[in-house]
């Protein structure tokens, strides 16, 4: 908050005593009374402007925080416990809050149903009904479902007000803006993740991950093209041969050396970066001993 600083005023001096000063002592101390008495006025003046200043400024103060605390309590009103048991998938769920809260408990209110010890796992729709205070129907989204499982520990949350963390399928996408990247969401998107050997070996570098390992069972299969890639993303393949061979997708660069020879039976690594203006995996390899 702003101050004005408060103003000095000249202090006054000796007043004239009509009793006790001589004659020409009392017309110099009157004439010095009267001289401060006609400065001192505007000093009193802008001593009153700085306190009206402060005042006004204090009131200002006074109702700003006000609406932080109104703001404050709205947003208290707009969260809300539930030990329902629901189940994280699309449809109608019937959520009875812990306590009643007529705020966030609005007909067409959107919501976030969030379970308490995985925040990964939420749901998000539109609250259909409204029996009370402390209990709604949710109606979640078709494409509205994060995670699965049945749960009873739930945080329901005015969408508006909601500021997911990023699940690992969200990092390696890295497409969602409005979420938060935590330490765990790193971690849990850097481990290798299996792939499934077929005549095609199909790669989902966002469900799978940018890390995979892949172990042949047969020859002739090809190593297929890999979806879910970001430009200049650098993506890692361990593949054990075990004494199979295997071809390459076109989007596979091995540059002038083309495709590798991996040795059999051991563990080889393929490490290759996107190149979305060539369309190409731009690939190098580790080969196991």
């Amino acid at each position: 908050m702003p101050v004005t600083p408060t103003p000095s005023i000249t202090p006054a001096p000796e007043p004239p005593q009509r009793l006790t000063d001589s004659r020409a002592a009392f017309v110099s101390k009157a004439d010095a009374y009267v001289a401060w008495q006609a400065a001192s006025g505007p000093q009193y003046q802008a001593v009153g402007e700085a306190a009206e200043a402060n005042a006004q400024a204090t009131y200002e103060a006074a109702s700003e925080l006000a609406g932080v605390v109104a703001v404050a309590s709205d947003g208290a009103n707009l969260v809300a416990q539930s030990n329902s048991s629901l189940t994280a998938v699309a449809g109608v769920k019937v959520v009875t809050f812990l306590e009643a809260k007529p705020i966030l408990a609005t007909l067409h209110r959107r919501v976030a149903i969030v379970q308490l010890t995985d925040p990964s796992i939420r749901m998000f729709g539109e609250i259909t009904a409204v029996a009370s205070a402390s209990q709604v129907t949710v109606t979640v989204d078709e494409n509205g479902v994060f995670g699965s499982g049945n749960h009873d520990r739930w945080q329901v949350i005015d969408a508006a007000f909601y500021a997911s963390g990023a699940t690992a399928t969200e990092v390696r996408a890295g497409v969602t803006e409005a979420a938060a990247v935590t330490p765990k969401a790193l971690a849990d998107a850097v481990p290798f993740g299996p792939l499934t050997d077929a005549a095609t070996v199909a790669w989902d570098a966002v469900a799978d991950g940018v890390h995979v390992r892949l172990t042949l069972t047969a020859n002739g299969h090809t190593v297929g093209a890999p979806t879910g890639l970001i430009d200049g993303m650098t993506y890692v393949l361990n593949i054990n041969p075990a004494t199979y061979t295997c071809s390459w997708a076109s989007i596979w660069d091995f540059g002038q050396v083309g495709p590798p020879g991996l040795p059999a039976s051991a563990w080889s690594k393929v490490t290759a970066q996107y190149n979305a203006d060539r369309g190409k995996l731009e690939a190098a390899v580790w080969r196991g001993a």
